[in-house]
């Protein structure tokens, strides 16, 4: 019994995924680990723990590996294409790059647990502490910001169009996004290196235990709690809009609408001056561009897709939250069981599915999305294949 217990207290490594570090005391918690492991069952101790296990070493890795090459696939679809002009789509590609940082973030400590560490040296630790968090509570508010974004459209989109415009979301993104950086910094001066027998371990400064603890309580509610809150509120109205056909929202353009602008676009073929045909097919096509733009954004499959983000989002998070709400607000912060840290650290892997799905969401849902992409590959392609041809043609003249 006394060796499994000194295996397992040096498997509980603190700080495992920058989350855990806000626990505080490294030597508090695990002497209460010690503790509740000589009452626990070694069957039960062992169930849990063989599971987090497990899943540490074939889940995470591939959840990492998946999860930055859908995310990179998407947020190059929406940079390459006409889908950077549409608000929502112009946040999933800022979303797609957050999680992919968090992804990263979460791949320092696992590898530094299998082959050389780096994430427990000056610098690292800090970098990837700061990561985390920073990229935890983006990813919250882009979601938030997405259905606010629906919501205006969905009741009235001509004051979207307005409110949401390609050139604003980007203000809206870039503005929350340095207030976050700024806001975040408090990270990287309040974590540092210790070392516990003769093992060096990132974790939060002792000097700065009680202000992080203040700190970790006020993210939470900021980073979980009232982001939860928000998505509920605006899914909920959003979905009433939907079944009950709220707003002023349509899905395209009226047919009259359309028939009328092509009636215009006729009559301006019909002129006989060159330079005003070449004009009016450059109009033609942007025109039909702005259209299809416009139809994108406005339509009701964007906003399904929006909605079905919001709800796997929550689901997701939520458990690992609850839990870690639960521990941070409880009276005593520092006496955390083996159940608690075990079910945390399985939960947490859990929660990180957030950062690798959303772009498979997208392709399956958003037909506009596949099209971009398929369009792109083959656009790249013959690009490639072009330069193949000019290259062994130049080596041929020589």
């Amino acid at each position: 019994m006394d060796s499994f217990i000194y295996e397992r207290e040096n498997s509980m490594e603190f700080g495992e995924y920058s989350n855990l570090t806000w626990f505080s005391n490294f030597s508090i918690m695990i002497k209460n680990a010690s503790t509740q492991l000589r009452n626990f069952s070694p069957r039960q101790s062992n169930g849990l723990l063989d599971l987090a296990e497990t899943l540490d070493t074939y889940y995470v890795p591939i959840l990492i590996a998946l999860g930055v090459i859908f995310n990179v696939t998407l947020v190059v679809t929406i940079r390459k294409t006409d889908l950077k002009k549409v608000p929502a789509c112009f946040c999933f590609m800022s979303l797609g790059i957050i999680d992919t940082l968090y992804l990263i973030a979460m791949w320092i400590p696992w590898m530094s647990k299998k082959t050389i560490d780096i994430y427990n040296t000056r610098g690292f630790c800090q970098l990837t502490y700061y990561m985390n968090i920073l990229t935890a509570f983006l990813s919250s508010w882009y979601v938030v910001i997405i259905l606010v974004e629906r919501f205006f459209t969905t009741y009235d989109h001509k004051r979207a169009s307005k409110l949401f415009s390609t050139l604003r979301t980007k203000c809206y993104v870039t503005i929350f996004s340095i207030f976050s950086l700024v806001a975040h910094l408090y990270l990287t001066w309040t974590s540092g290196v210790y070392t516990f027998n003769n093992t060096q371990h990132c974790m939060v400064i002792f000097e700065h235990w009680e202000d992080i603890t203040i700190m970790r309580k006020i993210d939470i509610v900021f980073s979980f709690i009232l982001p939860v809150t928000m998505c509920f509120a605006i899914s909920t109205a959003i979905i009433f809009a939907i079944t009950f056909g709220w707003g002023k929202n349509s899905d395209s353009e009226t047919k009259s609408q359309l028939q009328g602008k092509r009636v215009i676009l006729k009559l301006s073929e019909n002129d006989s001056d060159t330079s005003r045909k070449c004009s009016t097919v450059l109009d033609i096509s942007e025109q039909d561009k702005k259209r299809k733009i416009r139809e994108t954004s406005n339509s009701r499959q964007l906003t399904i897709t929006c909605l079905i983000l919001a709800f796997v989002y929550v689901l997701l998070t939520a458990p690992h939250n609850i839990l870690k709400t639960k521990i941070t607000f409880s009276e005593n912060e520092y006496d955390v069981t083996v159940h608690e840290s075990m079910y945390l650290q399985i939960l947490e892997k859990i929660y990180a599915l957030n950062y690798a799905y959303k772009a498979a969401v997208y392709f399956i849902f958003l037909p506009e999305v596949r099209y971009k992409f398929v369009h792109l590959v083959i656009k790249s392609g013959k690009v490639l294949l072009r330069r193949q041809t000019q290259e062994k043609t130049q080596s041929t003249v020589l």
